[in-house]
């Protein structure tokens, strides 16, 4: 791939865009961050089976948290499941939110909860369609002896409110959505969770505060406890980083890592900016994509240095000299400092050649040949040490290396 001609990232702008799969079926979704609202939704549905009477959850959050996606997942999660269950080919999956919400249990009953759960359930989810309601009615008449779970999406929306008041769009362009609309509707609501809708499960995502506050309001206002609210949170930074990470790394050629390396100082800073705000997944993949995206007008750079292995081998100045002068012959190497009791010398290549081909044995075999080093003869070699700038560095603290060896059983090598 040509360095300075790097493509844009493959990432979802929307979380209706997942439903592709020739694009981004490699895309995963975490649930961790997500616990409070599925260890709610667990509680609920247990609720739900039990008694079977109406319940109804908003899940507020702003524009690219993930509403549509946790949505999505709870639906589609629960879909696989039933294939699954057809297919006699069940198991746990802690990555299957439905297996989380109907699992409970112990480790040993999960699956049979989840099994006996999902053969006792419908679900539909509805966004935009003004004929939700009759859809969930039709769902509750025609599963009496199942929990049914409803999820509707983005229903600040007047698909909503046009199916609870039932009213054509006419009449509700006349009308608006106002207060009383509104005020109506909650009241229809909690009508129809009393009879035609008695033992549903409502999930309704909005990112509309006042909508959300609003109607729970005028529900409880006539239901007490009938609605409750949950805040979708962002997850935390490592969090939010690791899922930005891993699924760059899914989706595309390069790697996220050589999006950041290649970002000039602005992206870079912008990158972390994303990550340690409030910012949503939109918004830091986006930073991502500016990142791999500066790299066009910024210079190729020095290619980037190899790792280096510090071996640090403490012993007698007769040994060292013996044993470092025996493999004199192996490999390309440089000796940086040469003293009575301390060398520094660095291998760039063909180094593990000193120990021979079982050097795992060989190094064993020559750590008990070693004697215990002189530390107090190293401690007066450090001022001359420390002259040589760039051999121990920030790296190795030589008198903290040193204090570590005096507590070392004799015969000991320390690499």
């Amino acid at each position: 791939m040509n360095s300075n001609n790097y493509p844009r990232i493959i990432y979802p702008e929307r979380a209706e865009y997942l439903a592709d799969d020739t694009v981004f079926s490699g895309y995963r979704i975490f649930l961790d961050h997500w616990r409070e609202i599925t260890d709610y939704l667990q509680e609920s549905y247990e609720v739900l089976r039990a008694r079977r009477f109406s319940k109804a959850l908003i899940i507020f959050g702003k524009q690219g948290c993930g509403k549509s996606v946790l949505a999505s997942k709870i639906t589609g999660d629960f879909e696989r499941t039933k294939a699954n269950l057809k297919e006699n080919a069940q198991s746990y999956d802690l990555d299957n939110i439905w297996h989380r919400i109907s699992g409970g249990g112990s480790e040993k009953t999960q699956i049979a909860n989840v099994t006996g759960a999902t053969a006792a359930t419908v679900i539909l989810q509805v966004e935009n369609n003004k004929e939700w309601i009759q859809e969930a009615v039709n769902l509750v008449t025609g599963n009496r002896d199942r929990a049914c779970l409803v999820i509707a999406d983005n229903c600040e929306k007047d698909y909503f409110l046009k199916g609870l008041l039932n009213v054509s769009d006419e009449a509700y362009l006349q009308n608006g959505r106002s207060v009383t609309a509104l005020r109506a509707a909650a009241h229809r609501f909690v009508e129809l969770c009393r009879t035609s809708l008695r033992g549903c499960f409502f999930v309704f995502f909005t990112n509309d505060e006042d909508f959300a506050l609003a109607f729970d309001n005028h529900v409880n206002d006539q239901h007490k406890g009938l609605v409750d609210i949950r805040d979708l949170k962002m997850p935390s930074d490592a969090q939010k980083e690791s899922i930005v990470r891993i699924n760059v790394n899914r989706l595309n050629p390069f790697s996220y890592w050589l999006c950041i390396d290649r970002a000039g100082p602005e992206e870079k800073t912008a990158v972390w900016r994303t990550l340690k705000s409030a910012e949503t997944f939109p918004a830091t993949f986006q930073a991502v994509d500016n990142a791999i995206r500066s790299s066009q007008r910024n210079r190729e750079g020095r290619p980037a240095r190899k790792c280096a292995l510090n071996a640090f081998v403490f012993l007698s100045g007769t040994n060292l000299k013996d044993s470092f002068d025996s493999a004199a012959e192996i490999g390309d190497h440089e000796d940086l400092y040469v003293g009575d009791a301390f060398r520094i010398r660095i291998y760039r290549n063909e180094w593990d050649a000193i120990f021979g081909p079982n050097r795992e044995y060989q190094m064993a075999l020559f750590a008990s040949r070693l004697e215990k080093s002189s530390c107090q003869s190293l401690k007066d070699q450090l001022p001359a040490l420390r002259n040589h700038r760039g051999i121990l560095g920030a790296s190795v603290d030589a008198t903290r290396v040193c204090a570590t060896d005096a507590r070392a059983p004799a015969n000991h090598c320390a690499v």
